[in-house]
């Protein structure tokens, strides 16, 4: 039994390095902040999509095209700012 367990202590020895420990905590690292980045990239794209919507919609009332001069983004600026 004894034999045993130091063969397998020798494997992971083998295979469990600590440059391979610091090998995969970089790769995960970089996998996980990769994905991160495109679902925040996606979310942001959604979140600009919708108020641009939501701005259209308020600023045309229906209509084709918006009238000029009612300062809608100043005036959002200010209240969200």
């Amino acid at each position: 039994m004894m034999i045993e367990n130091k063969a397998i202590e020798n494997i992971y020895q083998d295979i469990f390095t600590f440059d391979k420990l610091v090998l995969d905590i970089k790769h995960i690292d970089n996998v996980l902040r990769e994905s991160t980045v495109k679902a925040i990239n996606r979310t942001t794209t959604m979140r600009n999509w919708l108020i641009g919507a939501y701005i259209i919609e308020y600023e045309q009332k229906g209509a084709d095209r918006a009238k000029y001069g009612t300062k809608l983004i100043d005036n959002l600026a200010v209240r969200l700012g």
